[in-house]
């Protein structure tokens, strides 16, 4: 029915306007597109590069997260050790003047978005999560010590009234968009009419 470029215009236009109102549903909905775009067998990223081939690269704040000092005790009740750079993962949505760096689909995704407890979820398990477990796409039983560590800091840790591991997403979701820019106006001048 759709093209890969199609979807792939589809998504990046759904994901700009989540960025334009970055509710609890909307980032939620988020870790879906960014699993198709992004995670799938097949990413819809690699689909609809495949005639343009655009060098696609993500830059993401440095956050230090592979060194274990950033930790950070909170108020949990269950004394968690947590720290995340949250919004603060992409340069256009955090402080100016901090060290960044630009990576390929294969080494964004393995990127730390958090410290949780000795683990360090990444930018995969996160949309992995959320679009497998928490019920974007299917709703599963974590399963993992990843899994179920990443339920039960979104269970027991909010910010801005949204749970912190979906708050996650608006950084990674502005990174992503920045970063399929190119490709998406590039596939948006060959669209017919």
């Amino acid at each position: 029915m759709y093209t890969p470029e199609e979807l792939f215009i589809r998504n990046i236009d759904k994901l700009k306007e989540f960025l334009a109102n970055p509710t609890e549903e909307n980032l939620f909905e988020s870790s879906r597109m960014l699993r198709q775009l992004l995670a799938d067998e097949q990413p819809l990223l690699h689909q609809a590069n495949r005639n343009k081939r655009q060098k696609i690269s993500f830059t993401i704040y440095d956050s230090g997260l592979q060194h274990p000092s950033a930790k950070e005790r909170t108020g949990f009740a269950k004394d968690i050790t947590f720290w995340a750079p949250l919004d603060g993962f992409s340069p256009r949505l955090g402080r100016p003047g901090r060290p960044t760096v630009t990576l390929n689909l294969d080494y964004f995704l393995k990127q730390p978005v958090a410290v949780i407890e000795d683990q360090m979820p990444t930018v995969l398990d996160v949309i992995k999560y959320l679009a497998n477990y928490a019920g974007a796409i299917h709703k599963g039983t974590p399963d993992t010590p990843q899994t179920i560590t990443l339920e039960a800091v979104a269970k027991e840790l909010k910010f801005a009234n949204t749970p912190s591991v979906i708050r996650m997403l608006l950084g990674v979701v502005d990174v992503v968009v920045e970063a399929c820019e190119p490709l998406y106006q590039a596939l948006k001048a060959n669209e017919p009419g």
